[in-house]
């Protein structure tokens, strides 16, 4: 934070995503938001931590909106992948405020969505166009909905991933091996973390 209560905006893939952010004068880049709210001016960013918290607190309203209001038999077939880069930018926010409750909206889209949660992460992890802070998390969350160290809940995780649709899990599998092939390094070793984690539940079957 400045002297002039403004926010230096760190290095691309990280920062701000409350508005249409602008970056000297132009677009700043695929995290960018459609609203007019935020500013940037030579490497700074205008807007506050509550800002950026308000903001995350849409993030998912039509993910989460949808899933609540569906039949829980109907949620099985919601995979339509959502906009989730702004979210795992927030996640790793310097402000605890806003990193906490992007980290209760990722837990809450998990918990009402799982096929969408999924497809979500794979969308994001697999996409080249992506910020590279985006995509890594989005590997990392999607490791650690297929594995944990406690037995019990390692077993329920595998148990939950087997019982996705067929044809999802395919398409996650194939955005895995897409990642492999793009840039940068962390992105790819990300995704051969995941690839092993889909492995060691689908090769035993």
């Amino acid at each position: 934070e400045l002297s002039n209560g403004s926010y230096t905006v760190p290095p691309f893939g990280t920062g701000c995503t409350t508005g249409s952010a602008s970056w000297k004068g132009t677009p700043r880049g695929p995290h960018g938001w459609a609203s007019s709210s935020c500013h940037h001016r030579q490497n700074t960013c205008f807007c506050s931590p509550a800002a950026r918290a308000i903001s995350c607190e849409r993030l998912l309203s039509a993910a989460t909106t949808s899933s609540t209001a569906a039949p829980a038999a109907a949620q099985t077939t919601m995979a339509a992948p959502v906009e989730v880069t702004q979210l795992l930018l927030h996640a790793q926010d310097p402000d605890i405020n806003v990193r906490s409750l992007a980290e209760q909206k990722i837990q809450q889209f998990q918990e009402q969505n799982y096929p969408g949660f999924l497809a979500s992460l794979a969308a994001e992890l697999s996409t080249a166009q992506k910020p590279a802070d985006s995509r890594c998390l989005a590997g990392l969350v999607l490791k650690n909905t297929l594995d944990a160290k406690d037995e019990a809940r390692k077993v329920e995780l595998q148990a939950r991933w087997s019982a996705v649709d067929n044809t999802l899990r395919n398409q996650i599998r194939e955005a895995l091996l897409t990642t492999l092939q793009t840039e940068p390094q962390d992105v790819r070793h990300t995704a051969a973390l995941v690839i092993a984690k889909v492995a060691a539940i689908d090769l035993p079957q």
